[in-house]
Parts: C-alpha cells; structure tokens; sequence
C-alpha cells in the first residue's frame, strides 16, 4: 500500500498530540485490514461482481459488505462527549489540511492503475462519492424515501470509471472527487423529479416514508439500523431478520440476541426519542454551517 505509506505521518500529524501515540500503534492492522479490503475488491472485480451486488454478499466480501453499510452507521454514531473536542479537532484539521486536495488526486489516479492498490483506491472513491451524498442530503429525507440512494449504490460505480478513462479529468485544475460528488447530486435530483411524476398515486405512501426516514435520521446508529430494516421492502431492499442484522452490523450488534433486545427497548422508547446532538453527522453539520456563516 505505497499511497497508504506515503501518507501514514501526514495522517497521524491530523491527530492531537495525545492521540497520536494510539493511532500510530494501530496503523500495523489497520493496513493489514486494507489489504484484505483490497484482495475482495480485486476478487469481485475480476468475476464481473459490481460493487453493489458484492456489499449483499457478506459471505463473500465481509469487510466491502462492512464498508458499505458502516457508512451511514458512522454518520449516526453517537460520540461520547469526552471524546468530541477531539472529533471536532481531527475534522477541523483535515478540511484545514493542505495536502487535502493532493491525497485526492493521488487516490484518484491510483484508482486508474492495476493491482490491489488501485482495486482498494476504487472502492474507497465509491464510498467516499456515497458518504458526501448522504451528508449533502440528510436533511431531505425524499431523497432516500423514493429510492434515489438505493439507485446511487448502483450507479455511482459506473460513473467513477467512466471518470478513470476520461483525460480531461486528470487536468490539474481538476478536482476529480468534486465532480464525481456533483454528478451524484445531480442525479439524485433527476431521481426526484422523476419520483415526482408519481407524486399525486403515491403521496401518502411517500409521505409516510419520509416521516419514517426522518425519525431514522435523528436516532442513533443503533436504532436508525433497526427502523430502516422496517420499511427497507418498500425501497427495494430485503428485510433482514434478527442474525443477518448482526451480521451486516456486528459493530452496532454482536448478536442476534442484541438486535432483538434494542428493537424491544426501541418499541418502548420511540413515541418519544428526541435527536441526539452528539453524533458525527451533528458535528459534520455543525462545521459546514460555521464555514458558510457571514
């Protein structure tokens, strides 16, 4: 993983300086777990197996499964208050870094190489297309009650290599991630406006799903994965049962007996959960509010 060695001091520089000792020491496995990363996507890729049809293989790809459906339980991850200075403190310094944009572009044209290197920096553009899409639109819960993000997970794929065979997209002035954000943005609005042609047959229907999806977006990851199980027929995907949840999130479950205790907990809790103002796409939103203050 040369781009990951090459990066490795610049990264842990992003951490305060009481944390860097910690991060450096867990760097070892973390490249060994890329590296794993890496071999599945080459494997998928080499039997034709898209990325959105491997990540609803965990049999198969374990951690691209993990990746993909770790995304959005991030985002909801409750940050313990004694950690959030430093949360705050690491973003901050990487939008602030200086080398943002150049990791950007060296991923970018690695992703256009062979080998594992290339395969991984192929599924981390991806992901990090699908992470930018779910921050920009969280606060439209339509966008995922009429499909629009089920249809990006198959989408977003091919238009990032359609991008690694463009020339022009390697000018350096540039800016490859940005352009493969703003085609999944703009795609996402042509989803609605199609969505929209069905608005007057299926307004109560949507507009139970939005209302659905919002209350999903103010949970914790936890319970966000357990009320997106519910309705997740009704957008195209499968509704697990209590194992395979524990399976696709065994950060959030380390058993199938766990799942079935918080949705029981849930059940009780519901009527009246209010939205936790600790969570990384809190913290994310507070930062983007700060940078476009007058």
């Amino acid at each position: 993983m040369l781009l990951f060695d090459d990066l490795q001091l610049q990264l842990i520089s992003l951490y305060p300086e009481p944390l860097r000792p910690v991060v450096e020491a867990g760097l070892p496995a973390l490249k060994f777990q890329m590296m794993r990363l890496a071999f599945e996507v080459m494997e998928a890729e080499s039997t034709g197996t898209v990325f959105a049809s491997a990540v609803h293989r965990p049999g198969d790809y374990p951690l691209m499964a993990r990746c993909h459906f770790g995304i959005v339980d991030i985002l909801q991850y409750e940050v313990p208050s004694n950690a959030r200075d430093n949360v705050i403190s690491v973003f901050e310094r990487v939008q602030s870094w200086q080398n943002l944009e150049v990791f950007r572009r060296a991923a970018f044209c690695r992703a256009a190489g062979d080998g594992p290197e290339a395969a991984l920096m192929r599924f981390v553009l991806y992901q990090a297309i699908r992470f930018n899409l779910w921050v920009l639109t969280w606060d439209e819960p339509s966008v995922e009650a009429v499909g629009v993000m089920q249809r990006l997970d198959s989408e977003a794929e091919q238009t990032l290599r359609k991008r690694l065979m463009m020339p022009s997209t390697y000018d350096e002035a540039v800016r490859p991630l940005h352009i493969l954000v703003a085609e999944a943005l703009e795609a996402a609005q042509r989803g609605l406006t199609d969505a929209a042609i069905d608005l007057p047959q299926r307004f109560g229907e949507l507009l139970e799903f939005n209302l659905a999806i919002l209350k999903a977006r103010e949970l914790c990851a936890a319970d966000a994965v357990l009320v997106r199980n519910e309705y997740s027929t009704h957008i195209g995907e499968e509704k697990l049962g209590s194992i395979r949840l524990a399976e696709r999130h065994p950060h959030l479950f380390p058993s199938s007996c766990a799942v079935d205790t918080r949705r029981s907990r849930l059940t009780r809790a519901l009527p009246g959960k209010t939205a936790s103002r600790t969570r990384l796409i809190d913290i994310i939103h507070d930062a983007m509010s700060r940078e476009v203050a007058p």
